[in-house]
């Protein structure tokens, strides 16, 4: 009965094959499909009932989707707007049952991973200039900060810095590098009404290091799908003392995620890190979400009963994404009358 089933699934790609054929025949320029012999080989069934064909299958699936879903909505798009039209104007979208969700466990979630933020990486390498809303919460030196919500704007090639406190120590402006011949950073600070002078740093001093767990030379959401790069391949040769798992139906700031969670067995193999939480916007196809967590043992004030809660190592957030946006040379330079750098007047 199987044999007969799959037969009968052969002679249709058949048919789809020629039809093929003759479209493409048809359009110049196009190549023609070439296959060996009169037929299509069959494929014993038992082949694909295998678990390792499910999963690459699976992987190919989530592959596919992905990318079709990045043609649909090209890079640069308003996709708030986008999601205002398709809401007043399109069809109510039917119910999807549970058992559609899209759920990966294992070395395929981190092979997965891996290819997504490879893909960041690289379309992001192709993009000179970027703004966005950037959110972080870090835990220094056993204590855990303020959040913080800055206006970023960043330049990938020579590589610039521009943030403006909206949330925290409002109104703080920072500058990286202070000038092209000057690779410290620049801060202002508002109070006083900005009549205090400008401080320089060095990126790695103890003074802008004592706020940040990474210097401002890491700033981005390229350098951050990088780091996340860089961690992800280091967990590969970890083998079963790390557990992946992706999904396809989580949500961030109203938009559809890949969410990514990785667990480790003990601080032995992770000395920071304890639980990774990562989200990928299904459409920009860029990191836009991390969540991590330490150990209990690296806290002096953790709850067993509220771990995640009280054991938070880090966490940032990218909103408002605008990559088309073209950014004024006067954005990255002390000078810019927008800023308060230069004799404390904006």
């Amino acid at each position: 009965m199987l044999r007969r089933f799959w037969s009968s699934c052969c002679s249709f790609c058949q048919r789809l094959t020629r039809r093929g054929d003759r479209v493409l025949r048809s359009r110049p320029g196009h190549f023609k499909i070439r296959r060996r012999g009169r037929h299509l080989r069959l494929i014993p069934w038992r082949l694909l009932a295998t678990r390792e064909s499910i999963s690459l299958g699976l992987v190919f699936a989530t592959v596919v989707a992905a990318t079709s879903g990045m043609d649909r909505m090209p890079i640069g798009a308003d996709i708030r707007n986008l999601a205002v039209d398709v809401k007043r104007d399109g069809p109510e979208a039917p119910p999807t049952p549970e058992d559609a969700t899209m759920r990966l466990e294992g070395e395929v979630a981190l092979h997965l991973q891996i290819a997504l933020l490879q893909s960041a990486v690289g379309r992001l390498e192709k993009i000179p200039q970027y703004s966005a809303t950037f959110t972080k919460q870090e835990r220094i030196d056993g204590s855990l900060l303020d959040e913080q919500i800055m206006l970023m704007k960043i330049n990938h090639a020579p590589h610039k810095v521009f943030f403006k406190v909206e949330k925290g120590d409002i109104g703080r402006e920072i500058l990286f590098p202070a000038a092209e011949e000057d690779a410290r950073l620049i801060v202002k600070l508002p109070r006083l009404g900005y009549r205090l002078p400008a401080l320089k740093f060095e990126p790695t001093s103890s003074t802008p290091m004592s706020e940040s767990r990474y210097p401002i030379t890491m700033a981005g959401i390229k350098a951050f799908a990088e780091l996340a790069l860089e961690i992800r391949k280091k967990d590969l040769r970890l083998g079963n003392k790390v557990q992946a798992e992706v999904r396809d139906n989580s949500e961030f700031d109203g938009r559809a995620c890949y969410e990514f969670t990785i667990s480790y067995a003990d601080p032995s193999v992770s000395k920071d890190y304890r639980k990774c939480i990562l989200k990928i916007d299904r459409q920009l196809m860029i990191p836009v979400f991390a969540r991590n967590f330490t150990w209990p043992e690296r806290v002096s004030d953790s709850d067993p009963n509220r771990l995640d809660d009280t054991t938070l190592l880090e966490f940032y957030t990218f909103k408002n994404i605008k990559l088309d946006g073209q950014l004024e040379p006067k954005a990255f330079v002390v000078e810019n009358p927008e800023y308060h750098f230069v004799n404390g007047k904006g």
